[in-house]
């Protein structure tokens, strides 16, 4: 990481400034922080979703840490772990050739060697599950049931946690790809160790409440802030919560100031929740 001093000023001066996308991203590639990181921000563009949040963060996080060492080059909003993308970001023809090694290994095809079979074998299964999560999602009542939600949530959690197992895979099958390096038994065994025990933690958010939650919880939580400040930015730029045709902006008056408010208090507790899982890890 580039410790100039100059751009650490640089990046203190942008937070205080317009925050322009593309100077913010111009700050980050000179520093040499999280590039993959960074890389993956800069494709996603200013009107990506979150984009300019997640700018921000990955700013002040270049700021807290500047002449220590360089943090691990991942971020999980960005899909991108130890500076790679991951399958759920990747296109799909990348998961289908995984897809298809993993034929060659049903068919007890020998050039595979064993221990990238039995990866490849994992991420079939995640990869299986997790298609049929999206299509059942597609299939539940868009009403607020206690029934549709509760059946949303499992099928989240579902997704959730089969990514998560894919995108832990790809890099050892990246690099057997690419270097022909195949995993260690000790590798493999990361992927059979039970999970610890989620660490729940006690902290006050900015509005004072206390915060008492596991961090799947908080992640879920994070996730609901979001999707609330993406339908109140839709009020906002089309009067109605999903994109419009065309650009249809709300008035300036009390309605819209209520609709900014709202998006400045949600945007305050996604930050507080960023912090807290930060913490936590």
């Amino acid at each position: 990481m580039n410790n100039n001093p100059l751009l650490r000023r640089e990046a203190v001066k942008w937070l205080n400034g317009d925050r322009a996308f593309e100077r913010g991203i111009s700050i980050l590639q000179q520093s040499g922080f999280k590039p993959g990181v960074v890389a993956k921000l800069a494709r996603v563009g200013a009107d990506g979703p979150e984009a300019a949040a997640r700018l921000q963060y990955l700013i002040r996080e270049y700021i807290s840490v500047f002449g220590q060492v360089m943090p691990e080059d991942t971020d999980a909003e960005l899909h991108v772990f130890h500076g790679k993308e991951s399958p759920a970001d990747q296109p799909v023809t990348k998961s289908k050739a995984i897809m298809a090694v993993a034929e060659r290994v049903a068919k007890k095809d020998e050039s595979v060697p064993n221990n990238i079979a039995k990866l490849v074998n994992e991420y079939a299964c995640a990869y299986k599950l997790r298609d049929q999560a999206f299509r059942a999602m597609g299939q539940v009542n868009e009403d607020n049931s206690e029934k549709s939600m509760e059946m949303r949530r499992r099928l989240s959690d579902t997704i959730d946690a089969t990514t998560e197992r894919m995108e832990k895979i790809y890099p050892y099958y990246d690099r057997w790809l690419n270097d022909q390096a195949v995993p260690t038994d000790e590798e493999l065994a990361t992927f059979k160790q039970q999970p610890k025990p989620e660490k729940t933690v006690k902290t006050k958010a900015s509005d004072g409440k206390l915060i008492d939650m596991p961090a799947s919880e908080l992640r879920t939580l994070k996730k609901s802030l979001k999707t609330k400040i993406l339908r109140a930015r839709n009020m906002l730029d089309y009067q109605q919560e999903t994109k419009g045709a065309r650009p249809n902006p709300m008035p300036e008056g009390a309605r819209r100031i209520k609709y900014e408010t709202k998006i400045k208090n949600l945007s305050q507790k996604v930050e507080d929740v960023e912090m807290i899982l930060a913490q936590i890890s």
